[in-house]
């Protein structure tokens, strides 16, 4: 005969602790659900009801189904009692959320086939965990107890192991047999067992705290694993005779978050450690039960918290609503939800507390959070909204903003300027109707640029685009684009903040080129040389011509005919350069009568023929009054195996051989 759950019972533990729990008829297909859980995924109980086995595995992630099901497969064959999963889900907002399932087959039939597999799920994502309440239920704890993978020991006075439960298997791969009767010592990392047997040490003392100590423990195939215990002294009457303990693996807790390392309270009764304010209260509002988060929350000791009416800590405003409260969940059988409060502090300040509560006989069994941060949020949202929309009107900038669907809500006057649309226009219209952009260099629309925004929730910023008005009418703009982020994180509409950069570009422009060109002659100067080397040394250039020239007697000139004379001479030899360079690759006046070139895909053979049609050019370049002539060094980079710098200064070095040349005709030639 099957033995069926207390169904009641497990849903009003399961609301008190607000934990996500599950049952899963076999026989039927269908799995029950509590509201806790479809609150998990962001659903409400009715949306996802009736809940069979395809639409329950339709929200595991595709990665683990097939883990998922093994796990079932091991449980249903009875190769072990309970399993536990981590699991990813999928949220309704389509985002994944990841869990800590943990199940058993409750229930067979006369046939030892499952019936009923139940189990509980744990929120990780949200980097809180949940501890479990003490249960006045003994078999409601059972089944939690029997979910857990800890391990229980107990010691002799010298820590040799006199009890393991199964779980030293699962957890650590070692056979319970073969393990007790050693020293619980030896299993422990070297470096931490100096503190390990101190805490041990520390705990033959009755007086000695009840606390965890983290350690590391190795496994059977070598690896070590994290683990948390905390234990007790055993006493026969006053003679100390060992321990006894609860060992917990942290180890993928650690990894997922490693706050939860400093929570430390995996076997801390529910009570005291819960993030949550858990409390009793009787028929006539008297607090018969809190837990240790009333006193981190309110600042009043426990004591002093104990045995007094609710309402002495209720603003008074709102005292008589709380006893009507309390007098209808009890009576009235009636389960509270969401019921706010103000709660005053020890320091006189009051914070509010959200309540969920249920009856049980004639108590009031209530899970509360302190929701102060959540109110005051909403309240500067509330504010910024204000704020913003006073400022929006005011900046210099354009501002439009949107709703996630990409209708405008808000423009400025700014706005409606650079657009030419009127506010009346405007308003409500879809954003790409009124905000028309294109790149500025492809003419290409700009489009999607919200839901791009909304899907990242990053903010975006354009450069290089043009708005075309109402009248049709080109703007250069520089634009950013920012999602606008409600209390939960989720985008409720984007702001475009623009201006018109048409004149600023112009003039960025003009500054450009006179910063990499030289005035005189109005080739690329030193500073766009340096910026563009990298570019000139990519491996598709290669092989890579070097041409070094220098023009000749540039001092001479300018000492006997004047500097501007020299100008002319600097400009003639930059337009031969010009003439047969510009084309094929780079020309730069790198100094006072010095030039540098470079010639992409330039075999040797091919820069000589460049080389001598700019020398025959420059002598072709002269005046009546003296002659032209440049030092020419050429050097060729078959691939990027050879240094450009070096590369650079063979062609210079060249160019002074040939100056020293001809510096040795004319001195034996005086008329060249």
């Amino acid at each position: 005969m099957i033995n069926a759950l207390n169904y009641g019972y497990s849903d009003f533990i399961s609301d008190i602790l607000d934990a996500a729990v599950w049952e899963w008829n076999i026989v039927t297909g269908l799995v029950k659900i509590n509201d806790r859980w479809a609150q998990l995924i962001g659903y409400k109980k009715e949306d996802l009801e009736p809940v069979t086995t395809k639409v329950w595995q339709s929200l595991i992630g595709p990665e683990e189904l097939a883990r998922y099901r093994e796990e079932i497969k091991q449980i249903f064959l009875k190769q072990k009692e309970t399993y536990t999963i981590e699991l990813k889900i999928k949220h309704k907002n389509g985002q994944w959320i990841y869990i800590l399932d943990s199940g058993k087959v409750v229930a067979w039939d006369e046939n030892e086939k499952p019936i009923i597999v139940a189990g509980i799920s744990i929120d990780f994502t949200a980097q809180k965990k949940i501890e479990l309440e003490n249960r006045t239920n003994a078999q409601v704890l059972k089944e939690i107890i029997d979910n857990t993978k800890d391990i229980i020991y107990r010691t002799d006075g010298r820590g040799q192991l006199t009890y393991l439960s199964d779980s030293i298997s699962t957890s650590l791969g070692y056979e319970r047999k073969t393990s007790i009767g050693k020293f619980l010592q030896n299993f422990v990392h070297p470096e931490d067992l100096r503190l390990f047997v101190k805490y041990f040490e520390d705990k033959t003392s009755t007086f000695a705290p009840n606390e965890y100590i983290t350690f590391r423990i190795k496994h059977h195939n070598g690896t070590w694993r994290t683990f948390e215990t905390i234990a007790s002294s055993l006493f026969n009457e006053k003679e100390f005779i060992g321990y006894v303990g609860v060992a917990r693996d942290i180890t993928q807790i650690q990894e997922i978050d490693n706050a939860l390392k400093e929570q430390r309270a995996e076997m801390e009764r529910f009570f005291k450690v819960n993030v949550d304010l858990f409390c009793i209260v009787d028929s006539e509002g008297i607090l018969r039960k809190v837990n240790k988060a009333w006193e981190t929350t309110l600042g009043y000791p426990l004591k002093y918290l104990l045995n007094k009416p609710l309402t002495d800590f209720v603003h008074p405003d709102e005292k008589g609503e709380t006893i009507a409260n309390i007098k209808k969940v009890i009576e009235d059988k009636f389960e509270a939800k969401n019921i706010i409060k103000r709660y005053r502090k020890i320091d006189g300040t009051y914070c509010y507390l959200e309540w969920n509560a249920i009856p049980y006989e004639d108590m009031l069994y209530a899970s509360v959070r302190d929701i102060s941060s959540r109110m005051e949020a909403q309240r500067q949202l509330r504010n910024e909204k204000e704020h913003f929309k006073a400022t929006l009107m005011s900046v210099g900038d354009a501002i439009i903003v949107t709703d996630k669907h990409g209708i405008i809500s808000e423009i400025n006057n700014m706005a409606l300027k650079l657009t030419g649309y009127s506010f009346e226009n405007a308003i409500g219209r879809q954003f790409d109707d009124v905000y028309k952009i294109f790149n500025e260099k492809t003419d290409e629309p700009i489009i999607n640029i919200i839901e791009n925004v909304i899907d990242k929730k990053q903010a975006v910023k354009l450069n290089n685009i043009y708005l075309i008005t109402k009248k049709n009418r080109k703007i250069l703009l520089d634009d950013s684009i920012a999602p606008i982020l409600d209390i939960d994180g989720n985008v409720s509409g984007v702001v475009i903040a623009f201006r018109d950069v048409s004149e600023s570009k112009d003039r960025l422009r003009k500054i450009e080129y006179l910063s990499y060109h030289d005035q005189l002659t109005d080739l690329y100067n030193r500073h766009y040389l340096d910026r563009t080397l990298k570019e000139i040394n990519k491996r598709k250039n290669f092989p890579l011509a070097i041409v070094s020239l220098d023009l000749n007697d540039l001092k001479y000139i300018n000492d006997n005919y004047g500097h501007h004379f020299g100008d002319l001479a600097l400009k003639k030899t930059a337009s031969a350069i010009k003439r047969h360079v510009r084309t094929l690759g780079y020309s730069f006046r790198i100094g006072g009568d010095e030039f540098l070139a470079f010639l992409p895909n330039t075999s040797l053979e091919k820069v000589n023929q460049i080389v001598s049609a700019i020398n025959k050019d420059i002598v072709c370049a002269k005046t009546s009054t003296f002659p032209l002539s440049v030092a020419i060094g050429v050097n060729v980079l078959e691939s990027r195996q050879d240094e450009i710098y070096a590369g650079i200064k063979v062609a210079d070095d060249k160019m002074y051989l040939d100056k020293g040349k001809a510096k040795k005709v004319q001195k034996q030639n005086p008329t060249v």
